[in-house]
């Protein structure tokens, strides 16, 4: 075993499974199972035309089979753990071990998504929920889907012999990866072959790659769901592949070190009972920590509750970085004057500096973060605080037919997205708070701000509690128990965890705070870029506040990236000379940054100067290579020159990174057109299949019209009234 063991190290192995499969289904005989292997098309050329991959007989999901698959192989873990009782017990705390029937969370959605939208909807979750109930063909009928609560498959969640028999996946998302079900061969004693020949059956080229994590990672609806057009949804890839820490950033940002999926979800962890350990007896973890503290809650546990909290610390900074009174020009609280009686307006800034998709990532509907904000006077009176029935909330809003917002993951119900207000990598957002001061306080004042985070709507919540309490719940909890060794308690409270917080005081003593003036109004002016576009000059008057505020410790880039805020600015507001002028001072500070010819080509684009913009977007798109929206813009340049050949290539580019991407999917059919290519007709079907629904803005007018609340949601930078 020694020897096996130093062989699993020096092949770096990450969690391998350790046998060929042979136990752990139950009392269950498999179904008989349609036959599952054959090729589906992968966003690839066809007659020069690149669509958005078609289903086979697991559509909507896109996983294909390179091999015929057996779901009782792919659910066993038990045979795993004789070589991995470490990374065996992390993963049975992950929400990948929780994935499938028994996770009351999904199992709520499920049902309600299946009973609207029928038996083969249900492929789609099936995906990548429960992969081992798809290859059998176990949730294809509605006996199939009454029968899944009990079924051990549908207890096995995303297991150890699905990640590692994984051969090939795509960036379309909606479950778009090739499973082999070739038999692992098992390492034996003195024998170096047997370990190479493992390694090589649990180790494929796509294994831990982003592309892997993002075939589940990124999904969409659309008339193969039954929603009537295409609804872009859960997306952690996108997000990073135009990020900073993919080296992909479209505004020159402070240098941040590169980061993949498995760099912040899988870091090191102790585990020495497990042949894969190093010399330290650490592993790459498979708890998978993400955001979902509500699992751990259910479950009981506290290590890997606490190991999720601490992730989510700190991904958020918060400043209070404006404060207005009686309608004044914003100022740092530490420079602000304030009297007994007077109303103040006070802006809290929030930048996601460390999560490496929007925050909070996931199901973004179903997220349920906050803002709080309370004041304080000298005395310690709490004189006022968030009204919780108004906080302002870190989550996007997906309204139904008639305009309603749904909470609680009611996917069948979706129509089109009103807003989202979670925040993108390294990007800042501005969150506005008013408040009338008594006549009798203490000062100074001190601003207490925070970001609160609950894995999911207390509307969610309620509904999942509710029905794990139904028949199906019971035996969904029964056969958990059973089979995953777990007692759940699906009603358990939501732990609910401070990602960040900062304290500032205003008026007469107040403290400065220790953070450099030109940096809190760079992040200010960065959020208030979000503003409507009538708005531009409060972001430009707050960028050049902090431009007066440079100092000599001030390093060129920091300088340089301060200038590209401004020519931003200056192309919203058609100030187009200006707006080349800052990026050529860019340039001179920070050669050769491809976000400086983006500025440029901008600029050019905003003053429809097209011939000048292309090539500039060609050199940019060129140097963001993963950067799907860069690559649509320069589609679009070039087409507006009448260019449709670039305009062709650029689009399908794009489409590599983002198949379904409605605005590349346009463009490219508009080339094809141009070009009369015979594909440019099933370009255009594609297209009208991916296209947001032409009654989104009824549905938007209706959402406004019919919820208040909604209505303030729906404006970029709204007030808060503090209670």
């Amino acid at each position: 075993m020694a020897w096996i063991r130093q062989v699993f190290v020096a092949a770096a192995v990450l969690g391998v499974a350790c046998s060929q499969v042979t136990g752990g289904r139950g009392e269950v005989e498999p179904s008989a199972k349609p036959a599952r292997v054959e090729t589906v098309r992968r966003v690839a050329e066809v007659d020069g035309v690149l669509l958005p991959s078609v289903g086979n007989t697991m559509s909507p999901a896109l996983v294909q089979l390179e091999t015929e698959v057996d779901g009782f192989e792919l659910a066993d873990t038990d045979g795993c753990q004789t070589c991995h009782a470490g990374i065996s017990r992390q993963w049975r705390s992950s929400a990948h071990a929780l994935s499938s029937f028994n996770n009351p969370i999904y199992r709520a959605s499920f049902d309600r998504f299946v009973a609207s939208n029928g038996p083969e909807a249900s492929r789609f979750c099936a995906g990548c929920h429960d992969p081992a109930l798809l290859v059998d063909g176990a949730v294809d009928s509605e006996g199939a889907i009454a029968a899944a609560a009990t079924d051990p498959r549908g207890h096995a969640g995303v297991g150890c012999r699905t990640c590692h028999s994984i051969v090939h996946a795509t960036l379309e998302g909606n479950g778009s990866y090739t499973l082999t079900g070739d038999d692992v061969p098992l390492p034996q004693d003195e024998q170096p072959e047997t370990m190479a020949a493992h390694s090589a059956r649990v180790a494929s080229d796509a294994l831990g790659t982003a592309k892997m994590c993002g075939s589940c990672h990124r999904a969409s609806l659309g008339v193969e769901t039954g929603h009537p057009h295409g609804i872009a949804g859960t997306d952690d890839l996108g997000p990073w592949m135009q990020s900073a820490f993919a080296g992909a950033s479209a505004r020159l940002d402070d240098e941040v070190a590169d980061a993949t999926c498995n760099d912040c979800h899988m870091k090191s962890e102790l585990a020495r009972d497990d042949l894969a350990a190093d010399d330290r007896g650490m592993v790459a973890s498979h708890r998978f920590v993400g955001g979902h503290t509500w699992l751990s809650a259910m479950t009981g546990d506290g290590e890997h509750l606490a190991a999720t909290q601490a992730l989510l610390r700190d991904a958020v900074s918060v400043d209070v970085a404006g404060l207005r009174t009686e309608g004044g020009a914003p100022v740092l609280p530490e420079d602000g004057h304030v009297e007994p009686g007077e109303t103040l307006e006070l802006d809290v800034v929030l930048r996601n500096h460390s999560v490496g998709h929007r925050f909070p990532g996931g199901t973004r509907d179903a997220q349920a973060a906050w803002v709080q904000v309370q004041l304080v006077d000298a005395g310690g009176r709490v004189i006022a605080r968030t009204d919780e029935a108004d906080r302002h909330e870190l989550r996007a809003h997906v309204a139904d037919e008639d305009g309603r917002v749904r909470g609680a993951r009611e996917v069948e119900a979706f129509r089109t997205p009103v807003v989202d207000h979670t925040i993108a990598p390294r990007d800042a957002v501005v969150t506005r708070h008013s408040f009338t001061l008594p006549v009798n306080l203490e000062l100074p004042l001190t601003v207490e701000a925070r970001v609160m985070h609950q894995s999911r709507t207390d509307s969610l919540r309620e509904v999942t509690c509710k029905r794990a309490d139904d028949l199906r719940g019971r035996q969904a909890r029964d056969a958990t128990r059973v089979h995953l060794e777990v007692v759940l308690d699906p009603c358990a409270t939501q732990p609910v965890t401070e990602v960040g917080a900062v304290a500032v005081t205003i008026g007469s003593g107040a403290s400065p705070s220790s953070r450099p003036r030109w940096r809190r109004r760079y992040e200010y002016g960065l959020g208030l870029l979000h503003d409507v576009q009538e708005r531009a000059d409060e972001a430009r008057a707050m960028l050049e506040l902090a431009r007066a505020d440079l100092d000599d410790d001030v390093t060129d880039r920091q300088r340089a990236m301060l200038l590209g805020l401004l020519s931003e600015v200056a192309t919203r507001q058609g100030r187009f000379d200006d707006a080349l002028e800052l990026a050529d001072q860019v340039d001179g500070l920070v050669p050769g940054e491809p976000s400086t010819e983006l500025l440029r080509a901008r600029a050019h684009a905003g003053a429809w100067r097209w011939d000048e913009a292309a090539p500039r977007y060609a050199e940019a798109a060129t140097a963001l290579p993963r950067h799907a929206n860069v690559w649509a813009e320069t589609a679009k340049a070039w087409q507006s020159t009448g260019a449709s050949a670039n305009a062709l290539r650029a689009a399908q580019t794009g489409l590599e990174l983002a198949p379904r991407h409605d605005i590349l999917l346009r463009i490219q059919a508009i080339a094809l057109q141009a070009l009369e290519h015979p594909g440019a007709e099933a370009a255009w079907q594609a297209y009208e299949e991916r296209r947001p629904s032409d009654q989104a803005p009824r549905v938007k007018a209706a959402c406004s019209r019919n919820d208040p609340k909604c209505a303030k949601e729906r404006l970029p930078i709204h007030v808060h009234a503090l209670r």
